[in-house]
Parts: C-alpha cells; structure tokens; sequence
C-alpha cells in the first residue's frame, strides 16, 4: 500500500503530466478497496469496467478454441 500512495503523490504533483493507472484483474471487490475508503491509496478515483477479452485474444496466446485457460 506504500508504494501505491507514493505512485499516486508522484502523479498528483502540480504542474505535472498526470498519466492514468490502468489495473486490471477478475476481483473487483479488490480493486474497489484501493478507492473506496479514506485511507486508500487511490482515494476518490474512478474505476472503468474494461471489455472482456474475445476468442481472438485466447486464440493469439495459444488457446485453442478461444477458451481462457484454466
């Protein structure tokens, strides 16, 4: 959690590019915590669901059928 409070004071310094954090992961309720709270470390911000991965995705990184692996 330290080092994700420190990334966040790093891009939220005035005068500044401040750039996205793009996370990913199937455990919302994980991600919802680093923003939800007062003392998270990504307090306030927003989270955007992403599109799920399609079969060409599974496909390209050897999964045949397009199945996600297990």
């Amino acid at each position: 959690m330290a080092a994700l409070k420190s990334a966040r004071d790093q891009m939220n310094q005035s005068g500044q590019v401040n750039p996205m954090l793009v996370m990913s992961g199937s455990g919302r309720d994980k991600l919802l915590r680093l923003v939800v709270s007062a003392g998270a470390p990504f307090y306030g911000s927003q989270i955007q669901a992403l599109p799920p991965l399609d079969g060409w995705f599974h496909r390209a990184c050897g999964r045949p059928g397009g199945s996600p692996a297990a």
